[in-house]
């Protein structure tokens, strides 16, 4: 839910900033409701982040690739919980990788941002595996959850560019109060 919170609260200062809405590109009619697609897939890596955490399964699998010497264990418990967050984080991978293609042609703001989203979950593929060999170091483990909120940050703000960039500026209290006065 703290996540959540501060993803509206981000959401709202880049609509009161408007540095993004002073943009005249356009980009793609599904360019959106993809940004949204991305930003989706991220919180719900970081959901299956925290029930990790919170069911202490991030010791439940202490080898990579494999799990308890296994290529395909049981879903069950907390190994079910650590191979499911695995799965989620190959998924979040191949979206990261297709959000790049998708970008090639779009706005040099998206462009930028999704070499950056790539280059970040990259750094948390190396986090996310030395976790699990070093035995989830607490160091490491804050680490990987600041990368998280970081890529989910960049996946609200180019979600927030694509609607700006289409027209659908967002526009703040203080410029609704003058035009109303």
């Amino acid at each position: 839910m703290g996540t959540a919170f501060f993803a509206v609260l981000f959401w709202i200062s880049l609509t009161l900033r408007q540095e993004l809405a002073k943009s005249r590109d356009e980009v793609s009619a599904y360019i959106p409701g993809w940004t949204a697609f991305v930003g989706v897939v991220i919180y719900g890596q970081i959901l299956l982040g925290g029930l990790v955490a919170s069911n202490y399964a991030a010791l439940a699998c202490t080898d990579f690739p494999t799990c308890q010497g296994q290529w395909i264990p049981t879903l069950e418990g907390p190994v079910g919980l650590h191979v499911i967050h695995r799965l989620g984080a190959y998924t979040v991978v191949l979206v990261i990788l297709a959000n790049f293609l998708v970008m090639r042609n779009q706005p040099d703001l998206l462009r930028k941002n999704s070499k950056i989203m790539g280059m970040a979950v990259l750094l948390q593929i190396g986090l996310g595996i030395s976790n699990v060999l070093f035995y989830t170091p607490p160091l490491i483990a804050v680490l990987h959850l600041a990368v998280a909120i970081k890529l989910f940050f960049l996946a609200i703000k180019q979600t927030h560019f694509a609607k700006c960039a289409n027209g659908l500026n967002f526009r703040s209290p203080v410029v609704i109060r003058d035009a109303l006065s």
